[in-house]
């Protein structure tokens, strides 16, 4: 029998980390079509697209580079929209603070690197938002940023992809963080039984 909790254990928080994680890896693969297609840049303006709000861009406007450089936006608009629901039910949901601590970062990841891909954009490419980028992007992926796509994306996923596993239905209860919250419970239980 399923449902929405299994074992004390969110199954709807799981399964929206995982999609979360699945658009992300997504989102690499769009970036590296911009890369490969050399379309990077070929939309001029941030957070508009050539004046337009990004959402309502029309789709006959869809042509040579600006296909893969606005859908880029677009996926990366919607890792965003997912990270902050991940994030929000998170903090509602889950017990383990250090949980929600780790779906917040996550969440600040991926807006810094919006904003960074945005200055990047207005910019122009300037080499100290670039080398942010490349450097942020080094700390936490040992795969080398060759580009403002890759890093952004490369970036978002070393920021969800911990909470996968975390949300997943059956986390052991023996890990380090959880046995301190078990012992304190314990202590108290062990202390009841001993007045009795």
């Amino acid at each position: 029998m399923s449902s929405v909790y299994e074992g004390g254990e969110n199954v709807g928080l799981h399964r929206c980390a995982l999609f979360t994680a699945c658009c992300t890896v997504f989102l690499i693969f769009v970036g590296g079509l911009v890369t490969s297609t050399e379309s990077g840049l070929s939309v001029p303006d941030w957070p508009t697209t050539y004046g337009w709000n990004m959402f309502t861009f029309p789709l006959s406007k869809w042509v040579g580079g600006i296909f893969y450089e606005h859908g880029h936006r677009l996926v990366a608009s919607f890792v965003g929209f997912l990270t902050a629901i991940l994030a929000i039910w998170t903090w509602l949901k889950e017990k383990r603070r250090w949980v929600r601590w780790l779906s917040a970062s996550a969440l600040a990841a991926v807006i810094l690197q919006g904003v960074l891909g945005g200055l990047t954009v207005l910019f122009l490419l300037p080499a100290p938002i670039s080398t942010l980028h490349a450097c942020r992007t080094e700390s936490v992926s040992s795969a080398p940023a060759s580009d403002a796509n890759s890093t952004k994306a490369k970036e978002a996923t070393a920021a969800i992809a911990p909470l996968f596993p975390v949300a997943r239905r059956k986390w052991p209860s023996g890990s380090r963080v959880d046995r301190g919250n078990n012992a304190k419970s314990n202590a108290a239980g062990n202390r009841k039984r001993g007045k009795q």
